[in-house]
């Protein structure tokens, strides 16, 4: 081949690479930095801001800022305090973690909040004094969550899962899972879905609250009945709320003893079909933590709790407790 050949064919060749050169370099189109479809509202609860002093509530920077890590990836970072669904603003309940002295910690929802480059931070009503303390969630992600999912109109959902139900019982002032949900802002394309029951409860937004769709345990509470230890004449106990979230009240009689407090019976049909886990704690005034508490199905019939008092409790005094089934 004499060299005017060799070079052509050189040429030809130097410009097929240079045309896949070129096409392995062709950027790819970006795609909108959207949430996923399905997130779990305990990966918006990750942020946590160290108090700079003493009852101040703002930071230096643009340190206000969290990127939620999902099982399938990364979601966009969001404004701790503040977000927005329809255009309008949305405040995020902050728990005021208080180190130096406990029984102060709090939950409390911002009335204003500062995102600027140099500084960040939330204005509310705060009822105790902070020195020493953490900001964090005061919903364990679930305002956080559903603000973020609340884009466009496609529906999207939030989980709640075992996890988030443990961190929530450990909020100070109680509040039960279902208050949380409940007072939750929220968009008729977020659903927020409890991966707790079995089948799964759907949440979704009535325009006003979040409701539920369905109740594993239905929608009337079980029936209370008051046990030897409550004592002699006992008043109540009463429920209110529905088969998976309620409150007792209960005043003890006289000569109260040690064995079975109260029992709460479901109905056979439209409740559990199986028995359920529940959690039962002591949220009055006058706190009663010397019990247990166990759930049987009996007969294969309806499920029934009974909590039982391992010291006696006083008499005449009035109790209450929570309790969450699922």
């Amino acid at each position: 081949m004499n060299s005017t050949k060799l070079m052509a064919a050189l040429g030809r060749i130097f410009t097929v690479l240079v045309a896949l050169f070129c096409i392995g370099l062709t950027p790819a189109v970006a795609q909108p930095n959207l949430p996923p479809v399905s997130v779990y509202a305990r990966a918006y609860a990750g942020w946590q801001l160290q108090g700079q002093a003493a009852n101040t509530y703002s930071w230096n920077g643009a340190v206000c800022y969290y990127t939620p890590l999902q099982f399938t990836g990364l979601s966009p970072a969001f404004f701790d305090f503040s977000g927005s669904i329809a255009g309008s603003t949305v405040y995020n309940p902050v728990l005021i973690q208080d180190y130096g002295t406990p029984a102060n910690s709090e939950i409390v929802t911002p009335t204003s909040t500062t995102n600027g480059a140099s500084q960040c931070g939330f204005a509310g009503t705060v009822l105790n004094s902070h020195t020493t303390f953490v900001v964090q969630s005061g919903t364990v992600g679930l305002q956080e969550a559903v603000t973020a999912q609340a884009v466009g109109t496609t529906p999207r959902t939030v989980l709640l899962d075992p996890y988030w139900y443990s961190q929530v019982y450990a909020l100070p002032g109680q509040p039960t899972p279902e208050s949380i949900i409940t007072a939750v802002k929220g968009a008729t394309n977020v659903i927020i879905v409890d991966t707790t029951t079995s089948p799964s409860t759907q949440w979704r937004w009535t325009g006003s609250a979040y409701a539920a769709t369905s109740l594993t345990g239905g929608s009337s509470a079980p029936t209370a009945a008051a046990g030897a230890a409550a004592g002699s004449g006992p008043t109540g106990p009463t429920n209110t709320g529905d088969g998976n979230t309620m409150s007792v009240a209960l005043t003890t009689g006289t000569a109260t003893t040690t064995g079975t407090l109260f029992t709460e019976t479901w109905a056979t049909s439209n409740a559990f079909l199986y028995p359920p886990s529940c959690y039962v704690w002591s949220s009055g005034t006058n706190s009663f933590t010397a019990f247990t508490y166990a759930v049987t199905y009996p007969s294969s019939t309806h499920a029934l709790l009974t909590v039982t008092a391992t010291s006696a409790p006083v008499a005449s005094t009035a109790y209450a407790f929570k309790i969450v089934c699922n």
